[in-house]
């Protein structure tokens, strides 16, 4: 798909190298090819949940490593995503604990303006829904 990303209006790429480049602004915080699925490099660009990472990164003021971003319906199958999950509309984002503490890497996010969060041992799922939490959170 051709065209400019309009905000808060998700566009599809069939492949993160057909993003022009004048439209990706994450840059250099984040790359397209962080963001695409895993399986066929396509990309579902939702410039509010970028621009919110972005926010997290600033924060945090240490790079971010992205284990998962969005999610082709093939790769979230494949990985037993859920049927409903936010990696499918490009909203959400599991950002690896190696190099934060966790705690820490969640007050940063919750203050960027995500809302949903998912405490896992090696990651930190966030995701722009409002309210939803699971993991351990003793």
């Amino acid at each position: 798909m051709v065209g400019s990303i309009v905000e808060s209006e998700p566009v599809f790429y069939s492949n993160h190298e057909d993003i022009p480049s004048e439209n990706w602004r994450w840059d250099p915080y984040f790359l397209p090819e962080e963001i695409s699925s895993h399986d066929d490099q396509s990309i579902l660009v939702d410039s509010d949940a970028l621009d919110t990472l972005v926010r997290a990164r600033v924060l945090a003021d240490t790079p971010f490593i992205i284990t998962s971003a969005y999610r082709s319906p093939t790769h979230n199958a494949a990985v037993g995503g859920a049927a409903n999950s936010a990696h499918l509309r490009g909203i959400a984002f599991d950002i690896s604990l190696s190099g934060h503490d966790r705690e820490r890497l969640l007050g940063q996010c919750q203050k960027a303006g995500f809302g949903s969060f998912g405490k896992y041992s090696t990651f930190l799922h966030v995701d722009t829904r409002p309210g939803r939490r699971w993991g351990s959170w003793n």
